[in-house]
């Protein structure tokens, strides 16, 4: 639906338009529908993640992994989309860019891996409560609330960026939210509250969370249908060929 979206509202390049720059153009073009799939399996992975907490909210022998998977793979997620936006993704005849092999290897390495950590981290968290090591199993939930934390705190740094010109106080409340993601353990672990502290973690923090995600996905929505996503992905790969010849350059200064 995206891809149909973009193929008949883009706008059409010129035709005293170079060849060269018609394709940096499409390369830009290519970058942001990859991290607008990204994106968009990132929204599924959510509200799946939601869907299964609201249906199945009682704890059973898995229940604590699956959620903890979930949560991993929802930042898996967040990481393709923040390495899609500041590294190269698509092969492009421009210096220090990578070839469509180095690509393609890459981004098998990286499925791999993804497949791996979700993999290892289900397995320990299930031997850590098959052999009664609470001490374990919480520092996996943990682990799994502050790195998804961390990675949409890079994400959101990415799209603060003065390219895309996003308001501050969307990037704010975008920052607030990647703290949330540091509660994800309140909701797995027996943590010892009040009545009231637990009231506000199990209710009040995911309808915050609920907010964080409504305002990043309007933010990229935006940037999808302003071609602002476009324009970052041109000027982010002029940056990244550009870059090493600007440090030459720098340093000749000082020669």
């Amino acid at each position: 639906m995206y891809l149909h979206y973009n193929e008949t509202n883009r706008l059409q390049l010129s035709n005293g338009v170079q060849d060269s720059d018609k394709e940096r153009v499409h390369v830009a073009q290519k970058a942001a529908d990859q991290f607008a799939c990204l994106f968009t399996a990132l929204l599924l992975s959510w509200i799946f993640l939601y869907l299964y907490l609201w249906y199945f909210p009682a704890p059973s022998p898995t229940h604590a992994e699956c959620e903890n998977a979930l949560n991993n793979l929802i930042s898996c997620f967040i990481l393709a989309c923040y390495y899609t936006l500041g590294y190269y993704t698509v092969a492009e005849q421009t210096p220090g860019s990578k070839s469509e092999a180095e690509i393609k290897r890459g981004r098998n390495i990286a499925l791999l891996g993804a497949f791996v950590i979700l993999v290892v981290s289900f397995c320990a968290q299930w031997t850590f409560d098959s052999c009664s090591f609470p001490t374990g199993a919480k520092f996996m939930t943990w682990s799994s609330g502050a790195v998804g934390g961390v990675l949409t705190a890079l994400l959101v740094e990415r799209l603060g960026s003065r390219s895309i010109r996003a308001p501050f106080g969307l990037i704010f409340v975008l920052y607030v939210y990647s703290t949330i993601q540091f509660s994800w353990a309140f909701f797995m672990s027996e943590v010892l509250m009040e009545r009231s502290e637990e009231m506000w973690f199990k209710f009040v923090m995911p309808i915050a969370a609920l907010i964080g995600k409504s305002v990043l996905f309007l933010l990229v929505l935006w940037m999808i249908e302003s071609g602002k996503l476009d324009f970052y992905m041109w000027r982010s790969r002029n940056v990244l060929s550009q870059i090493s010849v600007d440090e030459e350059r720098y340093r000749g200064y000082f020669a």
